[in-house]
C-alpha cells in the first residue's frame, strides 16, 4: 500500500485538524476518550493503535483488578516513602470504585472474590504480619475499612486475606470502551503506528505528511521510549500460562505470593498462572515478546511443589506482555510538549490508576 501517494479526499477526510488524538487503545486510552468525549460531547477524537486489535498489557493481564498483597505493600515500604505508597494506593481504589460505578459488572465479568496471599517463605510471612496493623492503619482513610488484610487461615497456616481483590475480564472490559466511546464519535485507526509527536502533530510509519491535532495524549505506557525520550520509563515483560481444562481447580478465588511477583487464578474450569520475573529480574527489562523459558520452568515448579498440580504438558496458552515502570512505582500523568501529555507508569497495576489518572487529566485541561 502507497501512503505517501494520498489523494486530495484523503487529506480532506483523514488530515483536518481534531480536537484530541490518542496514541494507544488500552485502558488508558479509552478511559481518556471517554472522559473527554463526557466532557466535550460531539469533539473529534481519534485513537491510534499500532496493531489490527489492542496488543499491549492491558490486555495481556492475569485478569485481577490489581489492588495489591499486603507483602506487595510491605516490600514497597522497603524501598519507597510512605507518600508514594499511600498516592498508589488512592489511585488504585478511587479507579476501581469509578470503573464499578460506569461499567456493569457483568460487562466485564467482575467477580469480588477478595484474594489469598500465601507464603512458603516463615521469615517472609513473619516480616509481613510484623507490618499487618500498620498497613492496615496506613491505608483505612483511603480504602474506609478497618482491616482491609486480616490472617485468614483458608490454604495454610500463613495466609492473609485482601478483601479488597477481586477478578474480572480485561478483554470485555476494552470492548465494552471501545464500543462506548465509537458510539459517542470516537475514532478507531488499528495497525497504525506512530512514529514521532509534536506540539500540534502526529507522524505515522510510512505517511510523510503529519495529522494535525489540538490535543495529543500519549497511552503506550512501557512501549513509550521512543516517543517520549525524556520520560524514564522502563519497558519490563511479564509471562502468563493459561493451563488445559484441570479435573479440579484448588481455588476460587485470586492469589498471590512473594510480594505479588507470583499469582495465579481459576478461569473458565482452567489456572492462571503468572509472573516468577523475581528470578531474573535483570533479563525482563524489555519490551521482548519472547517466552522467558526459565521463568516458565520455575512457575510450573512452583506449581507442582505448592499446589499439587503438574502442569508440564497441560499449557494451553502462554504469552507475555510489556509493563511499564518508572523509578518511584508511580503512575503519573506529565506534559511533554505543548498540549502533548503522557500518562503511564502502571508497574503491571493499572486497572484502576488507567480510569483514575485519566479522569484528572481531562478534567484540569
Amino acid at each position: 500500500m502507497n501512503l505517501k501517494n494520498l489523494s486530495y479526499w484523503q487529506k480532506q477526510s483523514y488530515f483536518k485538524s481534531v480536537d484530541l488524538t490518542i496514541v494507544g487503545a488500552g485502558f488508558t486510552g479509552l478511559w481518556a476518550a471517554y472522559h473527554f468525549l463526557e466532557r466535550f460531547p460531539g469533539a473529534n477524537v481519534q485513537i491510534f493503535e499500532s496493531g489490527p486489535f489492542p496488543m499491549g498489557a492491558s490486555i495481556k493481564n492475569a485478569g485481577f483488578s490489581c489492588f495489591g498483597s499486603a507483602g506487595e505493600l510491605a516490600g514497597d515500604l522497603e524501598e519507597h516513602s510512605v507518600d508514594h505508597l499511600l498516592l498508589r494506593m488512592e489511585q488504585r481504589v478511587k479507579g476501581l470504585a469509578y470503573l464499578l460505578e460506569r461499567v456493569p459488572r457483568k460487562a466485564m465479568d467482575y467477580q469480588a472474590s477478595g484474594g489469598l496471599e500465601i507464603f512458603t517463605d516463615p521469615i517472609g510471612f513473619a516480616k509481613v504480619n510484623d507490618k499487618l496493623d500498620f498497613l492496615n492503619q496506613l491505608i483505612a482513610p483511603i480504602t474506609e475499612e478497618k482491616e482491609t488484610y486480616n490472617l485468614k487461615k483458608v490454604w495454610g497456616e500463613k495466609d492473609i486475606y485482601c478483601k479488597m481483590e477481586s477478578m474480572l475480564n480485561p478483554g470485555k472490559l476494552i470492548q465494552y470502551l471501545s464500543e462506548n466511546v465509537a458510539q459517542k464519535g470516537a475514532r478507531f485507526h488499528f495497525g497504525c503506528e506512530v512514529v514521532e509527536v509534536k506540539s500540534g502533530y502526529v507522524w505515522l510509519k510510512n505517511v510523510p505528511d503529519p495529522i494535525p491535532s489540538e490535543c495529543i495524549l500519549l497511552a503506550t505506557n512501557g512501549y513509550s521510549h521512543n516517543l517520549v525520550p525524556s520520560v524514564a520509563i522502563q519497558p519490563t515483560r511479564n509471562y502468563v500460562m493459561l493451563t488445559q481444562p484441570l479435573p479440579k481447580i484448588p481455588i476460587d478465588f485470586p492469589v498471590h505470593h512473594h510480594q505479588g511477583f507470583v499469582y495465579f487464578r481459576p478461569l473458565d474450569g482452567r489456572l492462571l498462572m503468572g509472573g516468577g520475573r523475581h528470578i531474573s529480574l535483570q533479563t525482563e527489562f524489555t519490551s521482548s515478546q519472547e517466552i522467558p523459558d526459565n521463568i516458565k520452568e520455575w512457575l510450573i515448579n512452583f506449581a507442582k511443589e505448592n499446589l499439587h498440580l503438574d502442569l508440564a504438558n497441560k499449557i494451553a496458552m502462554e504469552w507475555t506482555g510489556t509493563m511499564g515502570y518508572l523509578e518511584d512505582k508511580t503512575p503519573k500523568c506529565l506534559k511533554t510538549d505543548e498540549n502533548v501529555y503522557w500518562i503511564g507508569g502502571y508497574s503491571g497495576m493499572g486497572v484502576g490508576p488507567s480510569a483514575h489518572l485519566s479522569k484528572e487529566w481531562v478534567k484540569d485541561l
